[in-house]
């Protein structure tokens, strides 16, 4: 499964028409350090190993295995003054790292 919000994707087609570029949305597992891995949104150019996943005119991209192990995805967009940005949730944010940093990484 695989949901974006109506915001998100507003917001994204926003910043492609200020880039004038019509570049993909990778979808890209970062490490959170004791957070554990989660996925960030990178502009990039697909691969042979990729997913393709359009919506709503915009196209993402995820390599064929992350997308095996972090579906479901669904991506939003908050306006909060206090901490704006894309939100990514996904399958890798659950029991990965240590949780309080206990764990000394």
């Amino acid at each position: 499964m695989f949901e974006v919000s109506t915001e998100a994707i507003d917001k994204i087609k926003h910043i492609l028409e200020e880039r004038q570029k019509t570049e993909a949305i990778r979808l890209m597992p970062v490490s959170g350090g004791c957070a554990g891995t989660s996925l960030d949104l990178f502009f990039d150019e697909p691969t042979d190993d990729d997913l393709r996943l359009d919506e709503n005119g915009v196209a993402f991209i995820i390599d064929k295995t992350v997308y095996e192990q972090a579906k479901p995805i669904s991506i939003d967009y908050s306006e909060n003054p206090v901490t704006p940005g894309f939100l990514v949730s996904s399958a890798l944010d659950s029991g990965a790292g240590c949780g309080d940093c206990a764990c000394s990484c």
